[in-house]
């Protein structure tokens, strides 16, 4: 899965520091929930977290990560940073199908038959 590839590689980045820096491990999460209303219809909220504080966020309006610090950008350049924007938009379109697909596959329901 490239996204989580690179959201690694992200996390890396951002808890990577100087030489002076002493190494301790710090758990960088990512949270992804997707509501599915219908065929037609999907909203993806995420957000990522460095140990138990949240640092990111998904404005699914835009399409673009929130940072909710002013290091949660790290050391990524603006030209990187659109393409780890486009990476995700690309993911979750992906993912949006595929799940509207494999749920097409499978319609659970009754029927309603009133009595005259």
């Amino acid at each position: 899965m490239p996204s989580l590839e690179l959201v690694l590689l992200a996390a890396l980045l951002l808890v990577g520091g100087g030489a002076e820096a002493t190494q301790e491990h710090v758990l960088f999460s990512v949270i992804q929930i997707s509501s599915f209303a219908n065929q037609s219809w999907a909203q993806h909220q995420g957000s990522g977290w460095l140990g138990d504080m949240q640092s990111h966020g998904w404005d699914s309006e835009l399409g673009t990560i929130i940072f909710l610090h002013s290091w949660s950008k790290g050391n990524f350049s603006d030209e990187e940073m659109i393409d780890l924007e486009l990476l995700f938009r690309v993911y979750f379109i992906g993912f949006t199908r595929e799940t509207q697909e494999y749920a097409g596959q499978m319609h659970f329901g009754c029927e309603f038959n009133p009595v005259h």
